[in-house]
C-alpha cells in the first residue's frame, strides 16, 4: 500500500515537470496573428498585394509609393470621413500613439479624399502620424482593394468576419507588408485589442542585439 501511495505521489509531482520540459523543447511560446489576403483578394479584380504597389501617387505636392511608406514599420492604416464627427476616433488614436509612444517604427497612416478640409481636431497630435490627401480612383483602389476594408461591398463575406463603415475600420499593416488585422477604431475594447496586438508583432521581432 506504502508503495502504491509513493508512486502516487512520484508521479503528481513529477507531472509539472514533465510539462515545463515538454513545452521547452516542442511548445511555441510567440503568439501569432493571421496574415488577411496572403493568396489575393477574389473579390477585387484590381487587388494587389501591398508589396506589388510600386506606381507612385501624390499628396500636398510630394510623389510617394504605398509600399515603400509601409514597409519597415509597424502601421495603421485609416479612411476617416472629414464631414463626419471623426472626434472619437481621433481620441481612440491619439490614445494609441500615445500609448505606444515608446516604438519609433509604429505609424498612423490616415488616407482622406482630395478636396477635403481638415480641421486641427481631426489631426493627430503625434510625429507618427501622417496624413494623405488623394484622388478618388486611388481612394478606391486603396480601400477597396489594396487594403479590403470590410464594408458593405462584401455583404458579409469578408475573412475578418466584420462589417464596419469605412470610417471606422484601422488596418493593421506589418513591417513585411502583410494584412494582420480589421479593427473597429470607434470601440475602445477592439483599439486595446489592437494596441495588444501590436506589442504581440513587435516582440516577435528577431532581436537584433
Amino acid at each position: 500500500m506504502k508503495i502504491k501511495k509513493i508512486a502516487v505521489l512520484l508521479i503528481v509531482l513529477s507531472l509539472p515537470v514533465i510539462l515545463y520540459l515538454f513545452l521547452t523543447y516542442f511548445g511555441n511560446n510567440e503568439f501569432d496573428l493571421p496574415v488577411y489576403f496572403a493568396d489575393g483578394n477574389d473579390h477585387c479584380a484590381e487587388f494587389k498585394r501591398l508589396e506589388e504597389v510600386s506606381e507612385p501617387f501624390t499628396w500636398h505636392g510630394n510623389s510617394a509609393v504605398l509600399s515603400e511608406i509601409l514597409e519597415g514599420n509597424i502601421n495603421m492604416v485609416n479612411f476617416p470621413n472629414p464631414e463626419a464627427d471623426n472626434q472619437q476616433l481621433i481620441n481612440e488614436l491619439n490614445r494609441l500613439v500615445a500609448t505606444l509612444s515608446d516604438e519609433g517604427s509604429v505609424k498612423v497612416h490616415s488616407f482622406y479624399l482630395s478636396g477635403s478640409v481638415l480641421s486641427d481636431q481631426q489631426l493627430l497630435e503625434s510625429e507618427a502620424a501622417q496624413t494623405y490627401e488623394i484622388d478618388t480612383v486611388l481612394y478606391k483602389s486603396f480601400a477597396d482593394c489594396y487594403f479590403a476594408l470590410p464594408t458593405a461591398i462584401w455583404e458579409g463575406r469578408h475573412p475578418s468576419e466584420m462589417e464596419l463603415r469605412r470610417e471606422q475600420v484601422l488596418v493593421l499593416v506589418d513591417e513585411n507588408l502583410d494584412i494582420r488585422g480589421y479593427y473597429d477604431g470607434l470601440e475602445t475594447k477592439d483599439v486595446d485589442r489592437l494596441i495588444l496586438e501590436i506589442r504581440i508583432l513587435l516582440s516577435n521581432r528577431p532581436n537584433e542585439n
